[in-house]
Formats: structure tokens, C-alpha cells, sequence
């Protein structure tokens, strides 16, 4: 990895500039590492622990596990300079111990800098990893903790600990919102490529030969993770049930998931998800925080468990469900060809699923597209947040912003056209998917009056 080094220490600038790109407070660091210095993974003779390299005219430092060269900085001269100094070194097997350095890299956040907002890992590599149980034949039978032990800015307790498993490792990065981008030569791409199916909110990327692209590497790591969303949980008692319904813009749907998750996400184009708690038995008042992997706001859920119901007595004032039913529990028991929450819906022979299924599209879909209530089998659709934005339609599945746009306004602004449900209705005057054509002849006009 003699030129990937050279290269990295070249294009410290074009990192940041490139991160500027994206975000106005972009920030770089750099580590190193490289495996366990205990047999089998490094060659202990003293020579070889002194220079690992086969070619001893070459100069190489001590192996090592995993080292902290630079705190996440905006200052691309410093990464330069500090990258500058590093030297290669080297181990005995093929795989490294790359989860190791990964493992303290999110352990270790006050130690590497990581601020709160998004936090991109970039691990480059020309080979595969240590994991879990092999650390059995360098004798190192204690689990991994999770926990940080950097010490002068280098993992001393490497030999102390075994690797942590892939299931841990994706565990701290999710809990400390740490994106991994796998940037690998190219015989090790399907190898990082079945493990970002265990790390969720992780990419892989080609390197080249030379690490000459990771540059653009990263800019498209970051796209593809960018247009991801994943839903999660934090750690939840085994009583406790969490399930997720996801509802894409893509037309994908998946029901009772461990994790809620939709590919292809656009600006401006809402995504849902249905999140349905159960308990398998009665447990204490609890909460829990459920989060978009990648980004740091949060929602706490409050679980309140009803155990017992203490108003089993039927409430006898009718007034309390529309005079068509009695309050039990605090739920109203309609009468017969009565449904809603306050029996305020006439099923005329109906059942409760016949009239939800007139608030869908079609069986795939989701009720009232999720941007509105089913009641009594007519769609009732939210007030929108976003300001001169009008939800309607049958099923809510129309707007007046999702339009084309012209000159950086939708339909070309109000005195052009006006959005409605995806489509420009343009003023007299106007036309084209935007309203971005006149039709008047003046601009076609010679300077004689002549029409071309």
C-alpha cells in the first residue's frame, strides 16, 4: 500500500474541498493500523518487529493495531503534514485487523473529535479482516469490551482483547451514528459487499490501484448513503415488540420488519413509516428512542402498558359515542352496522377493512397515502407543515408543490401556472411541462417583422 499512502498524503486539500461540497464545516482526520503484534498475525522475531517489511532497504515502522494520527480537523495543511510523516509497516497472515481500528474509531469519540452531525468513516484496504475467534490462535480469549482504550492516541490493549464480531461492531457504529465507507481494491469488493449487509448505513466503493479516485469514491459513497433511509431502535427488553411498515416513494412496501427501510429517497417527496409496539406480557412504564440511522434527531417513545382494565363497567351515557354505542375501557363497543372511534360511521353492510380499502389506491398501497385519515371510507387529508402546501385527492396522493420547475420556481411561479398533482396548468400566455414557454411570437420576430 506504498503508493495508496503516497496518494492519501497528496490529496488531503481535494478531501476537504470535496466534503465542502457538501456540508459548509467538513472535517478530516486520519489513522492507521495494522494487526495484533502477537504470533500468528505479525512476525515476533525482533528484527521483523523492528522493520516488517520483506525488503529491509525499505523503511518501515513497527507494526502496530491501530494508531490516531490526527483529531478531525478543518486545516487540510496539517492532514498533509501529519500523513506526510506516516510510514508503512506490515503483517505475517493475509487479513488485517481492520475491525480493531473500527471498533475504537467509534468507541473513542471526545479521543478522534467526532462532533454531532453526520460522521463518515472511510476505511481503505487491500485485504480482508480478523473478526471475533480468531484471536483464539494468537491465545487472546477475552471477548472485545466495545469500550475505548486509546492510549498517547495508539490501541495498546489490542493484545489484551479479541477482535470484536461483525454484529458488535455494526451495534457501536449504529449506537454512535457512524457511517462506514468501504473503499477496497478490486478483488476485495464482494467481500465488503456481503458485510455491509450486517452494517446498515454502510457503502462499498472501488479502489483503485494507486487510491487515486477515493476522492471520488467518497462523493459517490456519500450520494448512495444519502439516499437511504434506514428507521431503529435502541435496546429493548425481550417483552417488548418493535416492528416496522415501510411505505417507499419508490412504490416499494415491506410490513413487520425489524427495521424500517427505503431506498431512493428524493427531496421533497415523503416517505412513511408505521411503527406498531407489542408486549407479550404486562411490564413497567418504559421508554425507548427510535432514529433515522445517520442523522442525529431522535423520537422517544413512552410505553405505557394497560394491564388490567379498571372501567370494565359499560358507560350507559350514549352521548359519549354518538348514541350508537356504550364506552368500555374507553373504547367505544358500537352497535351492530356502527364503526369509528366515536361510532360515528354507517358501514351500510360494510366491514371495517371494506372501508379502509376504499381509502387505498390499490392493495399495495398505504391508507390515504399516509398523508391522511380514513373516515367512514373518505380520505380526510392533513394540514401540511410546509408552508402554502396543499395535500388533496381522493387518496391524499396530490399536491400543489410536487411540479416541475422553471427558473427555480414551481410551474414558473404563480403568475406562469399553477401545480396541480404533479402537473402544470399553465396561464393564458404560457405553456410547456413548466409554463417556461411564452407563447407569444416576439422573440421569434426579424427586424423587419417577419416571423423567423
Amino acid at each position: 500500500m506504498l503508493d495508496d499512502l503516497i496518494n492519501v498524503k497528496k490529496l488531503g486539500g481535494d478531501l476537504l474541498r470535496a466534503l465542502n461540497e457538501i456540508t459548509e464545516s467538513g472535517r478530516i482526520g486520519f489513522g492507521s493500523f495494522v494487526d495484533k503484534t502477537v504470533l500468528p498475525f505479525v512476525n515476533t522475531h525482533p528484527e521483523k518487529l523492528r522493520n516488517p517489511c520483506p525488503n529491509k532497504e525499505k523503511e518501515c515502522q513497527p507494526p502496530f493495531a491501530f494508531r490516531h494520527v490526527l483529531k478531525l480537523t478543518n486545516n487540510s495543511d496539517q492532514f498533509q503534514r501529519e500523513v506526510g510523516k506516516q510510514l508503512i509497516s506490515g503483517n505475517l497472515d493475509a487479513p488485517e485487523g481492520g475491525l480493531d481500528a473500527m471498533m475504537q474509531v467509534a468507541a473513542c469519540l471526545e479521543e478522534i473529535g467526532w462532533r454531532n452531525v453526520t460522521r463518515l468513516l472511510v476505511f481503505a484496504t487491500d485485504d480482508g479482516f480478523h473478526f471475533a475467534g480468531d484471536g483464539k490462535l494468537g491465545a487472546i480469549l477475552t471477548p472485545n469490551d466495545g469500550r475505548c482504550h486509546l492510549e498517547d492516541n495508539t490501541y495498546k490493549r489490542s493484545n489484551e482483547f479479541d477482535y470484536p464480531s461483525v454484529g458488535q461492531l455494526a451495534h457501536k457504529l449504529a449506537e454512535n451514528n457512524i457511517q462506514p465507507i468501504f473503499a477496497v481494491t478490486k478483488r476485495m469488493v464482494k467481500t465488503y459487499e456481503k458485510l455491509t449487509e450486517v452494517i446498515p448505513k454502510s457503502a462499498v466503493g472501488e479502489l483503485s490501484d494507486d487510491s487515486s479516485n477515493v476522492v471520488q469514491l467518497i462523493k459517490n459513497a456519500y450520494n448512495k448513503l444519502s439516499s437511504r433511509v434506514f428507521l431503529d431502535h435502541n435496546m429493548i427488553p425481550s417483552t417488548l415488540k418493535v416492528t416496522y411498515d415501510s411505505f417507499c416513494s419508490n412504490g416499494v412496501s415491506q410490513v413487520d420488519q425489524p427495521r424500517g427501510d427505503c431506498d431512493g429517497v428524493q427531496i421533497n417527496v415523503p416517505i412513511t413509516f408505521q411503527v406498531k409496539v407489542t408486549a407479550s406480557e404486562c411490564v413497567p412504564e418504559q421508554s425507548f428512542l427510535i432514529r433515522a440511522l445517520g442523522f442525529t434527531d431522535t423520537v422517544t417513545v413512552h410505553v405505557v402498558p394497560q394491564c388490567e382494565c379498571h372501567c370494565r363497567d359499560m358507560r350507559r351515557d350514549r352521548r359519549l359515542c354518538g348514541g350508537k354505542g356504550f364506552l368500555e375501557c374507553g373504547v367505544c363497543r358500537c352497535e351492530a352496522g356502527y364503526i369509528g372511534k366515536s361510532c360515528e360511521c354507517q358501514t351500510h353492510g360494510r366491514s371495517s377493512q371494506e372501508l379502509e380499502g376504499s381509502c387505498r389506491r390499490d392493495n399495495n398501497s398505504i391508507i390515504c397515502s399516509g398523508l391522511g385519515d380514513c373516515l367512514c371510507g373518505q380520505c380526510v387529508c392533513h394540514q401540511s407543515d410546509v408552508p402554502n402546501k396543499k395535500i388533496f385527492g381522493r387518496y391524499c396522493e396530490c399536491d400543489n408543490v410536487n411540479c416541475e420547475r422553471y427558473d427555480g420556481r414551481v410551474c414558473g411561479g404563480e403568475e406562469r401556472g399553477t401545480c396541480d398533482c404533479g402537473k402544470c396548468h399553465c396561464r393564458d400566455g404560457f405553456e410547456g411541462s413548466a409554463c417556461q414557454c411564452e407563447r407569444s411570437t416576439r422573440g421569434c420576430l426579424s427586424a423587419d417583422g417577419h416571423e423567423c
